[in-house]
Order: structure tokens, then sequence, then C-alpha cells
């Protein structure tokens, strides 16, 4: 007995998080669904977290097919302990990796064993896996359409020119650049000028962080750091005019594809992983060059990443915004909503991920085994 190309997908992630992570998970998993499979989601922020007993809901799959971890490989090798190696060993595990940097970390290297495959959503994440001796396969996430309205028109002088910076501290914010954004939106913009503002979202901010004392007092920047449900953050963005990442390194770029999808013009830095992301007339890159990892959080050590060009970010936020003074920017808005989901919906990212579920070994299933009757009853006795 082998296992069967249309056995059900098990998906293991943080299916409940409001992260980016959560929001890939829950994208992958429709993704499954989308190529013909069934998919047994399991949330596994509770047990990660320790605030559910060890099995709880763990254990708890269709016990066929294959397993895929949306986690990083110490998670998913924490998951892997509670299942058991009996409940793994006849089935097809996929590790879901991504990495922000052009190198993954060296403490990654002992856990590439326990994958029959790995797969990364940007070539630049799948090459960073390289170094581990690992040749992973690019799966790109299929974003299905997403249209949202502005709560409040955006015309001439009907409101203020509202850019856009988020990130989770937890994911480090030297790497998301909260400071380059702080910046670029100062050099762009005078300090006395009232009709701009600059929205910081950023959640988990330690309180003792260094840009609290630099936005203080500053009336153009306000301070965002609720910690909201996924469709508050898209209501969020689809009310800014402008999304501004001026980040160091990335493993994919959800959010920058999330507002291009909403038609909300994107500044980006110019890196490898979000270079495949830039779409004409949808987002506004900014050079870069490479510098050494500096990160006072000791989240990422060692290694190189991005430097974007603030000038050059600056000079993009002024454009966009003599766009928006004269409406041009509120009327390119459906427009590029429609390329940004043409883009990132294409149904050639679908076709990738069926011929990567095709390629996945079908492993034997262990049989019990078959003694005579005979012999049973007599040791019975």
């Amino acid at each position: 007995a082998t296992a069967r190309p249309d056995d059900p997908v098990t998906v293991y992630g943080r299916f409940s998080g409001a992260s980016g992570r959560g929001q890939a998970v829950r994208l992958l998993a429709d993704n499954l669904e989308a190529v013909g499979r069934s998919v047994h989601r399991v949330d596994a922020t509770p047990h990660l977290l320790g605030t559910a007993p060890p099995m709880n809901g763990i254990g708890q799959d269709a016990g066929c097919g294959p397993i895929l971890w949306h986690l990083n490989p110490v998670e998913a090798a924490e998951i892997m302990v509670a299942l058991g190696p009996p409940n793994l060993e006849a089935r097809p595990r996929i590790g879901m990796w991504l990495y922000e940097l052009s190198a993954a970390p060296d403490h990654w290297r002992p856990y590439v064993g326990l994958f029959d495959t790995i797969w990364s959503p940007s070539d630049a994440s799948a090459s960073a896996m390289q170094v581990l001796g690992v040749d992973a396969k690019t799966i790109p996430y299929c974003h299905a359409p997403m249209s949202r309205t502005p709560r409040v028109g955006g015309q001439t002088q009907s409101r203020i020119f509202t850019v856009l910076a988020m990130a989770d501290a937890r994911s480090s914010l030297a790497r998301k650049n909260m400071d380059g954004a702080v910046t670029a939106f100062q050099r762009a913009f005078p300090a006395t000028d009232p009709t701009v503002r600059l929205q910081l979202k950023i959640s988990h901010l330690p309180v003792d962080a260094p840009l609290r004392a630099r936005i203080a007092g500053d009336a153009q920047v306000e301070l965002i750091e609720s910690r909201l449900p996924f469709q508050a953050t898209l209501a969020l963005m689809a009310d800014a005019d402008v999304l501004l990442s001026l980040h160091r390194g990335e493993g994919y770029g959800l959010t920058l594809v999330e507002a291009m999808q909403m038609g909300v013009p994107v500044i980006m830095t110019d890196e490898p992983s979000t270079r495949a992301l830039q779409l004409a007339g949808c987002s506004w890159t900014t050079p870069s060059h490479t510098v050494p990892v500096h990160d006072p959080q000791g989240i990422y050590r060692g290694g190189v990443w991005a430097e974007p060009d603030l000038g050059v970010a600056a000079t993009h936020l002024q454009t966009l915004r003599r766009r928006w003074q004269t409406g041009q920017l509120h009327n390119g808005r459906e427009s590029r909503a429609q390329a940004g989901s043409q883009t990132f919906g294409s149904p050639a990212r679908l076709e990738r991920l069926r011929m990567a579920l095709g390629a996945l070994p079908m492993k034997k299933v262990p049989q019990p085994e078959l003694r005579d009757l005979s012999m049973v009853k007599a040791e019975a006795t």
C-alpha cells in the first residue's frame, strides 16, 4: 500500500496569528485547496506558546497524506517530537522555510534531514537555503483578488496625505528600518506642513525603544501600537495613500503584495527578495547597497543586508504627493489594483504548487505483521 496522490494535506502553522506568518499559512492552505487537495489545518500557536497541553490538537489530523510545516525548522521539529516518529515515517514531509537575508542561519542545518523537500516562497529565500546544502523549490503564494475602497475619498485637499509604514518589533525593527521611514518622510516634507502625516503601525514596540523618543512631539507622526485583526490591518492599508517599506531584507513581502492588490502605491527597497514583486505603475523602488548586519535586538547576526537610499525614497514621496494633489493617485487606484491582482493571482503560481505536490515521494505505508492464527493461539495457551 502506498500513499495516494489525492491524500489530504495536513498543514501546521500559526493559523490564529494576526501577523504576516499567520496570513501566509492561511494563504498557502487556501492554495492547496485551489489545486484540489483537501486540507487539514492545525494551529500550532497554542502548542508553541505553551498555552495548551502538548498533544492538544497536534495529533488530530487525517492520519495519512503529506504533512506541511509552515514554521521555522526549530518550531517544526518541536511539533514532530509531539507527534512522534511512528506517525511521521510513512508520510511525505514538507518544510516551508523563508529567510530574510542572503544566507540561512547555520543552526537550521541539523533539521534539514527531517524533511523530504523544502519549499520557499521567493527565489531569493530559496537561494538562502543553499548554504545549508538544500535545493529548495520556489513555491510563491497565489493571492486571491482583494478589493477595498478607502473609507475617505482621496481627492485634492479633502484629507491629509497619509504614508503608512508597518513592522512587528519581534522580527527586528532594524530589518524593517522604521528609522529609515521616519528619515525619508522628514526629508520629503517640511515639519510645518499640516497636510501630510506618517503612520507607524508597530506591534510589540519595547517601551525603551529609541524610536519613541525620536518621534515624541512630532505632530506629523502617528504611532499605532494596537494589535489589529487581519481585516482591520487591511482597512488601515486601504486608507493609506502610500505604503512605505524601506526594509533591509524580506523573505517574501506579503504586505507589499496586499497593498498593490488594493491599488495602494508602494515605495520599496530594491533588494533580492522583493525584486520579484516590483510592478510598473504600482511600485516605486529605492536603490540600495549592501552593508554588514547591525541589529541592536540581536535577532540577526552576521552577513549583510540592504541599505536603501533614503534621499531617493524622499523624492518618491514628493512625486506621489504631487500626483495625490492633482487626483492622479486616486484616479489610478482601480487600474493598479487590477494589475496587482492579475500579477500575484496568476494561475501559473497554482500550477507550480500542483507540480510540486506531484513530485512528492509516495511512501510505503507500514503494515502490521501478519502471523499464523495457530501460532497466536499456541502462544496464548
